[in-house]
């Protein structure tokens, strides 16, 4: 079983886009395209060369990421955290062994995964920790954690048969089937209110982008995209959505649709075929940060 387990945590970051990197770097751009600047530069933490998942606190002052050696080393990941303003700015902390960390709406935890056969020796699962890294806890099974916007559960996600999640109340750890009468094929993401939920689904034949109400509810959807889609998140006042879309002439980009679904999508054009993945926006709204395995040309930190 366990070796099961980590098979699946490394289909998972397949999955969700994480290709075979030298190494990697976090930038950020306008949601216009414009002002590309590198956020993490390669080699903060020796021996740690793939970044993924990256995730700024609701303060806008610490940026979030995991950290691997190289492919298929999940359970060597380690959480890394930079910050990016005040006296600080620059420092890095390791909060050890983890992927896919995500802050709490009110920054005060961090949720967390840890793979199978990890150097731990603890049980995989979804985690919580303090914002300090200290405290962590064993939440529940499953993976890829998203917080629910009021701080008080945590959507895991299941891969075992396909895509499904539960909700975890993250203090009686009681748990309940979310948004199981879709077919998903990446985890969801809230909007900062709350009122909408993100997701890639299986409808009608084909695979959607869709924005609808956290009950599922038909006549709440909004079909926002059926080219490829990886990694779509809300912007901070759920005007927008950007997600990471790829072809054979543009490799991976970057495109962003208003929520009401009235308008195609946007595709991003600059640093041409070039990777770039892993998105989450900064808490002000006037970034999209990504990670590219390519050295791209833009201001340095």
């Amino acid at each position: 079983m366990n070796r099961l387990n980590l098979m699946v945590c490394m289909i998972s970051l397949m999955l969700l886009g994480q290709s075979s990197r030298v190494e990697s770097q976090i930038y950020s751009i306008h949601p216009d395209g414009t002002g590309l600047k590198v956020e993490v530069e390669a080699g903060i933490e020796p021996g740690l060369r793939i970044y993924g998942s990256p995730d700024v606190s609701p303060n806008g002052e610490r940026l979030i990421f995991d950290a691997f050696p190289r492919m298929f080393f999940a359970r060597f990941a380690k959480i890394l955290v930079v910050h990016l303003e005040g006296e600080s700015q620059g420092q890095a902390e390791n909060f050890d062994c983890g992927n896919f960390p995500v802050w709490s709406p009110d920054g005060k935890r961090i949720a967390f995964q840890i793979c199978a056969e990890n150097p731990l020796n603890v049980e995989p699962g979804v985690w919580l920790m303090d914002a300090d890294g200290d405290n962590a806890k064993r939440l529940s099974d499953g993976k890829q954690p998203r917080w629910s916007p009021d701080g008080k559960s945590v959507i895991c996600t299941f891969l075992e048969r396909g895509v499904r999640f539960a909700k975890v109340d993250v203090e009686t750890n009681e748990s309940k089937p979310f948004l199981d009468q879709f077919q998903h094929e990446e985890p969801i993401r809230f909007s900062s209110n709350g009122t909408r939920v993100l997701a890639h689904v299986r409808r009608h034949g084909k695979s959607q982008l869709i924005s609808m109400a956290p009950n599922g509810a038909e006549d709440s959807i909004v079909e926002l995209s059926d080219s490829p889609v990886a990694f779509p998140v809300f912007s901070p006042n759920g005007k927008w959505v950007a997600f990471a879309s790829e072809n054979a002439a543009d490799g991976k980009f970057i495109q962003i649709v208003a929520t009401d679904g009235q308008v195609a999508p946007k595709k991003l054009t600059f640093a041409p075929a070039a990777s770039k993945e892993d998105l989450c926006w900064h808490p002000d709204g006037k970034r999209i940060l990504f990670i590219s395995d390519q050295v791209l040309k833009g201001e340095r930190p």
